[in-house]
């Protein structure tokens, strides 16, 4: 876990540079990623952030590290 953030109401909040990154999920595109999420997640909606670089984090930009709901 990490990679990504729901609001438990349909909001899915995750990192280009992770969810998308070719040595994670084999080359998903952001749609192939985004009805992913739909199918099996319940997803309505998905918020990408796109410049997620930390110095120092090994996750690929793990959006736990830069953001959570409350």
């Amino acid at each position: 876990g990490g990679a990504i953030e729901s609001d438990g109401e349909g909001v899915i909040l995750t990192t280009k540079s992770c969810l998308l990154n070719k040595n994670r999920n084999g080359g998903l595109s952001q749609s192939e990623a985004e009805e992913f999420l739909s199918k099996n997640l319940g997803a309505k909606k998905v918020l990408w952030v796109e410049n997620s670089y930390l110095e120092g984090d090994d996750t690929d930009g793990h959006i736990d590290m830069l953001a959570r709901f409350v």
